[in-house]
């Protein structure tokens, strides 16, 4: 199963909810794909960062024990990509067999898994590198409160529809023809995030495409399963 964009820790964010939701189904599975996202350090209703980190590792140790048969994966995206959370998920993969931490990209078989901002917003990088960041702040309560404002459903209602099936897999398109990617041979199906704005089984180019949603408030929550064996996992 492929997840993403829970928001953990944000005030619009109903990723707890949602994530109840999926135990029957995660009981049932091999592995689950976190693909990036999962927590919110810049916008996080607790006091500080650290706070908010401690928080998101005791969240990851608590499904690994609640799901002991579980293969996790993590990947990282532009909200959850602090280079001192990225640290505490290193350590906690090396104490943990059953976790794999993945910073920009994953691959199983012919299948790509990545959040998606790199390709969608900065196609003329290396959408396959990504750098980790530092905040020294979260954000105060007159940002959260006009980011709450523009997270309304009306203007999500918006956003979804201007982050369709068809543009965001041109602009995935676009980016994987823009270089030469060793990463990309041989790949038939996309999933990503970020956009906050699901769909299923698009193709484009000759890539089956799929997008798992946000959820956060205006946004539908899509987890999608992935029905390949997991042989091997490859990524960076």
């Amino acid at each position: 199963m492929v997840v993403s964009d829970l928001h953990l820790f944000r005030n619009i964010s109903y990723g707890e909810q949602a994530w109840l939701q999926l135990q029957r189904r995660l009981s049932e599975l091999d592995f689950v794909i976190l693909n990036g996202d999962i927590f919110e350090f810049r916008w996080t209703v607790k006091e500080t960062l650290e706070a908010t980190e401690i928080a998101a590792i005791y969240w990851l140790k608590t499904q690994l024990r609640d799901f002991p048969e579980l293969q996790f994966h993590y990947i990282l995206g532009n909200h959850d990509s602090l280079d001192s959370f990225h640290l505490r998920l290193v350590q906690l993969a090396q104490s943990e067999e059953r976790l794999s931490i993945f910073p920009a990209w994953a691959r199983i078989g012919s299948t790509l898994i990545f959040h998606g901002d790199l390709p969608l917003f900065k196609p003329e990088q290396d959408i396959f590198r990504r750098k980790l960041k530092s905040i020294n702040m979260r954000k105060g309560y007159l940002w959260k409160l006009s980011h709450k404002i523009l997270f309304r459903p009306v203007i999500r209602r918006a956003a979804t529809l201007f982050f369709n099936a068809p543009r965001c897999s041109r602009w995935l398109g676009r980016a994987f023809s823009m270089k030469q990617y060793p990463q990309l041979k041989g790949i038939s199906s996309v999933f990503f995030g970020h956009t906050h704005s699901p769909f299923h089984n698009y193709r484009c180019q000759n890539i089956t495409f799929h997008n798992t949603g946000a959820a956060v408030t205006g946004s539908k929550f899509r987890p999608l399963e992935l029905r390949v064996p997991i042989v091997k996992i490859i990524g960076g």
